[in-house]
């Protein structure tokens, strides 16, 4: 849903308003155990309560910077790579290495890799017109320190970690 804000929002202040709302409401449901649906994984994280504060920071930097994809590639790797890092640890992560106590795995790791290359490839090449071998490049690139950087980065703090690592490897290339 996300995804639709920059569709919505023609100035990063209502996607504040919007943020600050949802942060608060967020963390009172946490503190006091309530919508489990959305804060509840197998281990202690505050993923679900941190998640505004990104999706705010990457529209204000798109903003500010004039690009749509350093809000539309971070918050997707959010909300695809991060997922899929999450099902791949579950489905197979005790078949691999773990890391941190079990809290990451090597499945997961991989899972968000492979997502995180298709997902920074889509936006590149596909909807933004990079040519295919620099797309690929790119994506590549973020890829692995995100992959690195959701890896080492522990209860749910990878949720600010992702789209700062995003932001900060794609710069050089985005910026015009």
């Amino acid at each position: 849903m996300c995804l639709f804000f920059p569709s919505i929002f023609n100035s990063h202040w209502w996607l504040l308003l919007l943020a600050t709302i949802a942060f608060l409401l967020l963390i009172i449901t946490y503190r006091r155990k309530l919508l489990p649906s959305v804060h509840q994984t197998n281990r202690y994280s505050l993923g679900s309560v941190l998640f505004p504060i990104p999706v705010y920071l990457c529209f204000l930097i798109a903003e500010l910077l004039e690009n749509s994809l350093f809000f539309y590639i971070p918050v997707s790797l959010l909300a695809i790579a991060d997922t899929a890092a999450e099902t791949g640890g579950n489905i197979l992560g005790h078949k691999t290495k773990q890391f941190f106590g079990g809290q990451k795995t090597l499945a997961g790791t991989i899972s968000f890799f492979i997502t995180a290359i298709i997902v920074c490839f889509t936006w590149l090449n596909v909807v933004s017109l990079f040519p295919f071998y620099e797309a690929l490049e790119i994506s590549l690139i973020i890829a692995f320190f995100t992959a690195i950087a959701e890896t080492v980065t522990l209860h749910g703090w990878d949720n600010l970690s992702v789209p700062l690592v995003t932001i900060v490897i794609s710069y050089p290339f985005l910026v015009n």
